[in-house]
């Protein structure tokens, strides 16, 4: 079995507005021999709240009509604008979050998603999906396909101002896996894919199986790497995506989707140093083939999640400012705020 190089010493290679961060990070190299050492850490790390005057926040619950009973509800975090639910229906992006199925939530994503729902003008519901160790695939996947379904199909969303007829879907990492899961699902289903513009995968993990470059040459593998993406696939899938049947197989790990045809047009942004991130453009090139309109960003000097960790910098800007365009196209919006 191969293995991820050493993390270098050389900060020159990140963006400057990351080197302090990085030498704050834990080399999970050395230190995340077992799965639970990798789950408490993560844990312990805290949430990140964040207010903005601009944003009205609200924790609710919601579930689908037919919901089998062993489904429960699922806590979602609205964000929605102050100023812009005087114009009527707001467009939502489903905005799932990073951890590696395993720790996160969606208090972590505070500042990023009120930057999102100010600059773009829209609504983020960000679901609080049930976690493995403890809750494997199907259960993070079924809590955040709920949140899909109820938003198509509830008639309590007015009452947040969301229109369920333009619904982005999006997640960070884990969180991405989660996102293009849920729509082939959606598809699969023959439900109406008018509703769904975009979808935005953001150092997304998309295969269980990596052998690419990025896996084992990431130079920047502090608190994430191909190590501990093992970790995560074996927690989500116990048993392995092949005790799977083939179509739930690519709900669970997106590469192993047979047919890629028919989903709306696609986001795909990652880090230059991530080994998730040549899987990512391998699997964007494979919607491309299936005549999917793909748009593919890498930025320099980043690294896994490295946005989220540090908002407040120029290239989690750009990532930002490349976000919220895309919004705005895929709802036909036009005003620029920020």
């Amino acid at each position: 079995m191969a293995y991820p190089v050493a993390a270098t010493k050389d900060l020159s290679i990140l963006h400057p507005g990351l080197h302090p961060i990085i030498t704050l990070l834990p080399d999970t190299l050395e230190t995340a021999k077992t799965a639970d050492v990798v789950v408490n850490f993560m844990r312990a790390v805290p949430p990140r709240p964040h207010e903005d005057p601009e944003i009205i926040k609200k924790d609710i619950q919601v579930s689908m009509d037919d919901a089998p009973p062993e489904q429960p509800p699922t806590t979602v975090r609205l964000y929605i604008p102050k100023r812009e639910i005087t114009k009527g229906l707001l467009p939502v992006v489903i905005w799932s979050h990073h951890g590696g199925f395993f720790s996160a939530g969606p208090a972590r994503l505070d500042p990023f998603c009120c930057s999102i729902a100010a600059a773009a003008g829209v609504i983020v519901a960000a679901p609080a999906y049930r976690k493995t160790p403890e809750n494997p695939f199907p259960a993070p996947f079924d809590d955040v396909y709920q949140v899909l379904i109820w938003l198509t199909t509830s008639s309590e969303t007015k009452q947040y101002s969301i229109d369920p007829n333009r619904i982005a879907v999006a997640g960070s990492s884990a969180g991405g896996t989660l996102a293009v899961g849920i729509t082939l699902r959606y598809r699969d289903e023959g439900r109406d894919m008018s509703k769904i513009p975009l979808v935005i995968l953001d150092d997304t993990s998309v295969t269980d199986t990596s052998k690419s470059y990025s896996t084992y040459h990431n130079p920047v593998n502090k608190l994430w790497n191909a190590n501990v993406t093992r970790f995560m696939w074996d927690l989500y899938l116990p048993e392995g995506s092949s005790a799977l049947d083939a179509k739930t197989r690519g709900y669970a790990v997106p590469v192993h989707a047979e047919d890629l045809k028919g989903l709306p047009s696609t986001m795909v942004l990652c880090a230059q140093w991530d080994d998730l991130t040549n899987d990512a453009i391998l699997f964007a090139h494979r919607l491309l083939e299936a005549g999917v309109p793909t748009e593919i960003h890498t930025y320099r000097g980043t690294f896994h999640i490295s946005d989220k960790l540090v908002h407040d910098t120029k290239i989690a800007a750009k990532k930002r400012r490349d976000i919220v365009d895309s919004l705005r196209a895929a709802f036909g919006t036009t005003e620029d705020k920020e």
